[in-house]
């Protein structure tokens, strides 16, 4: 896993960043803040620092009863004075641990929290101070022509040239012990600080130290994380053919609910015009189905069990033991007692054969629509069968 240091220039539109691997430094790039994902890989760690001059560093502590809003609303009315700006247009961030507020400008925060958001990577944002905090001591880094104050409880602050002096004997007068450790970065900066001891040290070995501590020492960071879909993608690191395959998958994923829906609803439609077939079929004047076993049992009670007749059907067992293929269909009638038969262009001994049969069988033509066309015969006949 990569980690990356970025330290963003005061007015916030370029930035120094540092990528290491493995604690080795590969790669220093001074960019613009356009430019800064270009250089990030996904799925990285990415600490940035801001100027401490843009963040309020204060103590504070939340009560064990408060929510976090209550929180905030008694913050702000404390601390409503020290505010440059609407309580409405600050960003608050506070660390339990430490009793650490950090107030910063939500114009200045917000931008920086919607670029990281699209990094894809595991982010933090912390005033520069951080950087070289020390718990036994105060101390003083030379940084791209700043001075970044640390004081080891935890606060901080950043002044620059031509203030510094004034804000050294600022500090000295609340701080009658301040004897801060100063920090260079080049051996050409040791003018600066002509009139104290000063330590050399590299960026490298801050950003090594600050890797080795800062899980431990429960900082609060500024980053505010987000889902976004071109922080997603980027951490699903797919090329253009997996981001297609991939879409195609969810489409089908998506699609696959409303698809069955789709199908269920046409096997309901299709079960219930059946059904209402079958229904109409046992009674012509049926119109609509609620329940079909219900409707079912109560159209089977409402046949007076004393109509149900036992038929002498055998004139329909001579007609299957008989090869005759013109019949083109028997139709039984239970509830009317009734055998309709339909025959196409029979001919006319095969006709007599079965005429002859409906006189020998307890059976009677009621309706014959028989049509003679030169020697065979076609249409219907309906008969009524006797009960046994």
């Amino acid at each position: 896993m990569k980690n990356y240091f970025i330290h963003i220039d005061n007015d916030c539109k370029q930035a120094e960043i540092y990528s290491y691997h493995d604690l080795d430094s590969n790669h220093h790039a001074s960019v613009g803040m356009a430019e800064i994902q270009s250089y990030i890989d996904p799925n990285s760690k990415v600490i940035a620092f801001l100027p401490s001059n843009m963040i309020r560093c204060v103590f504070s502590k939340k009560e064990i009863s408060e929510s976090e809003d209550q929180f905030q609303a008694r913050f702000f009315s404390e601390h409503e004075d020290d505010l440059i700006k609407d309580v409405s247009k600050n960003r608050l961030m506070f660390s339990n641990e430490k009793n650490l507020a950090l107030l910063v400008d939500k114009t200045i925060i917000d931008p920086l929290n919607e670029l990281f958001n699209e990094f894809g990577c595991d982010v933090y944002i912390y005033p520069e101070h951080f950087l070289h905090q020390r718990l036994d001591e105060d101390t003083c880094l030379l940084i791209k022509g700043r001075y970044s104050f640390s004081f080891s409880d935890g606060l901080g602050f950043c002044a620059f040239r031509e203030n510094f002096h004034d804000y050294i004997d600022l500090v000295k007068k609340e701080r009658e012990s301040f004897q801060p450790t100063f920090m260079i970065l080049e051996k050409t900066d040791e003018v600066e600080f002509k009139q104290s001891d000063s330590k050399i040290i590299s960026i490298e070995s801050l950003h090594q130290d600050f890797l080795s501590h800062c899980e431990k020492n429960d900082l609060p960071s500024m980053f505010r994380s987000k889902i976004t879909l071109k922080g997603m993608l980027r951490k699903m690191n797919l090329d253009r053919r997996d981001l297609i395959l991939s879409l195609a998958i969810i489409s089908c994923l998506l699609l696959a609910p409303i698809l069955n829906i789709a199908l269920m609803q046409n096997y309901k439609k299709s079960y219930e015009e059946n059904t209402l077939s079958i229904f109409k079929e046992l009674n012509p004047n049926f119109r609509r189905i609620v329940n079909s076993k219900a409707q079912m049992d109560q159209l089977l009670l409402a046949i007076d069990s004393n109509e149900a007749k036992p038929l002498d059907l055998n004139i329909l067992g001579y007609l299957r033991a008989i090869p005759i293929d013109e019949i083109a269909s028997s139709n039984i009638d239970f509830r009317n007692s009734k055998v309709i038969l339909e025959f196409d262009r029979i001919s006319s001994m095969k006709y007599s054969i079965i005429d002859t049969l409906i006189e020998q069988s307890n059976t009677k033509v009621i309706e014959n629509n028989i049509e003679n066309t030169d020697g065979t015969f076609s249409g219907s006949l309906v008969l009524e069968i006797e009960s046994d």
